[in-house]
């Protein structure tokens, strides 16, 4: 049950939001949410599902008494790479990728699919100190920040869709899931010690080029594909 928790809270909050859209802001506004949310999910289960079959052999790992320093930076560079290209680099293109995909909806819903891809991109970073708390025997700690990210997601998505609509709800949902890896990380970083230091230390020092040059590049295409459809 502790395990599955924390798969439940990626559901959890993205339904809750497109109750709270539905009943506040109508069934089109909702269909937006949908398009954004369906899209970020896809490219979610791509990096989340190579990251969770890590588990049975860090379980083993664990039990015979391993170092979980090689086994963390290993999910770590996953995560990072695959946030950098099913996350990072479709954010930087998002204008263009989403018209491309789904046409105009995916064009009006952009800043949607920016929220929902920061905070999924926080929770693709958080699957391995998950998995590595659990294979050690501890899935309270992931369980705890699920639900401590389903928690902050309510009043912030009531709150949020309130001033900014649909993007308020998505907005709400990414803080939800910092919240929640935030949680998880000074869990982590109480359980496994300086192993979870020296993992963000490299992962930070390997991949900032990398993440700076998608933001650069996100943003002179937001702006330049922006212009061009207000010409039109």
């Amino acid at each position: 049950l502790r395990v599955q928790v924390y798969e439940w809270a990626q559901t959890v909050n993205f339904q809750f939001d497109k109750l709270v859209i539905v009943r506040l802001l109508g069934l089109w506004p909702a269909a937006l949410y949908e398009v954004a949310n369906r899209s970020i999910l896809a490219l979610r289960s791509i990096p989340a599902s190579g990251i969770e079959t890590f588990l049975p052999t860090a379980a083993i790992e664990a039990a015979e008494g391993g170092s979980a320093g090689e086994r963390l930076r290993r999910m770590a560079v996953l995560s990072a790479y695959g946030t950098l290209v099913f996350i990072a680099a479709p954010l930087a293109i998002a204008p263009v990728f989403l018209y491309a995909w789904v046409g105009e909806m995916g064009y009006v819903s952009r800043w949607t699919f920016v929220a929902l891809g920061l905070g999924v991109s926080a929770n693709l970073f958080a699957l391995p100190l998950a998995t590595l708390l659990q294979a050690s025997g501890r899935p309270g700690l992931p369980a705890r920040a699920a639900f401590v990210s389903m928690l902050v997601n309510v009043p912030l998505s009531l709150a949020l869709v309130r001033v900014w609509g649909v993007e308020g709800a998505a907005l709400g949902t990414a803080l939800a899931m910092v919240a929640g890896f935030a949680v998880l990380l000074r869990g982590a970083v109480v359980t496994l010690g300086d192993t979870v230091a020296s993992t963000l230390r490299h992962v930070v020092e390997r991949f900032t080029p990398l993440f700076a040059t998608c933001t650069v590049f996100g943003v002179a295409v937001h702006w330049s594909f922006t212009s061009w459809i207000e010409a039109l």
